[in-house]
């Protein structure tokens, strides 16, 4: 029996090896925009509310495939709003409650298949100098996509300001989408560091580790089955 296991195990991880691999739809890690001066950029679709303050200047710059609304952009270094150990470079993306308005951050997806899932998995953190006066609840974003297809998580609250990974997955219904993380309007005065955004389907590799395991637990209960039943004799 182990060795009908072995051989079932050694097929899998064949299929997985001949299979192509599926390259990511979208991954973004933000490191690529020229930016300016300044704890921050900003890329507005809206009214910029901080104008003429040299600290979070509104900038111009383009990330293809990406489309910043609102008081939402990318940061210059780590440490612009108090995030520690961004998982990718140093510059991360951000999404800012302001005075009753959410900034968002909207991606286009292209070469989709429909009928598949996807996996969306990125890294978020909360902003480091939280006070009474801003916000006191951290900064809750959402995800939605444009066809209004079912995501299996949506709505994400992030409770440290180190940068920690969060997933959510949706199936396909045609070839492109828009996937958009969108800030709370809150009151105060609150930021969620983004970075490391990638939308993919499981590599061939991970699907075979997963058959293996579903194998091997079903491989365990069944010996164990057989180790149960004892015939004794007086």
């Amino acid at each position: 029996m182990m060795k009908k296991a072995c051989l079932a195990v050694a097929s899998v991880l064949a299929l997985a090896a001949a299979a192509p691999a599926n390259a990511a739809v979208f991954y973004q890690s933000f490191e690529s925009p020229a930016l300016g001066t300044g704890s921050g950029a900003y890329a507005y679709g809206t009214t910029n509310p901080f104008s003429g303050n040299p600290n979070v200047p509104s900038t111009t710059f383009s990330i293809p495939g990406v489309t910043f609304l609102g008081a939402s952009g990318v940061q210059t270094n780590g440490s612009a709003f108090g995030f520690t150990n961004a998982p990718d470079g140093t510059k991360t993306a951000f999404i800012q409650s302001y005075q009753g308005t959410g900034g968002a951050i909207s991606i286009a997806l292209t070469g989709l298949t429909a009928g598949q899932r996807y996996f969306v998995n990125f890294s978020a953190a909360l902003r480091g100098y939280i006070t009474p006066s801003n916000n006191t609840v951290g900064n809750p974003f959402t995800l939605s996509l444009a066809s209004s297809a079912p995501l299996s998580t949506t709505s994400f609250s992030p409770t440290s300001t180190a940068f920690r990974p969060f997933t959510s997955s949706f199936v396909a219904g045609s070839t492109s989408d828009t996937l958009t993380f969108r800030g709370s309007a809150l009151p105060g005065d609150a930021t969620v560091g983004l970075d490391a955004i990638s939308v993919a389907v499981p590599e061939p590799a991970t699907w075979a580790m997963m058959i293996i395991g579903f194998a091997m637990i079903g491989f365990g209960l069944r010996s164990r089955r057989k180790q149960s039943v004892r015939v004794t004799y007086a």
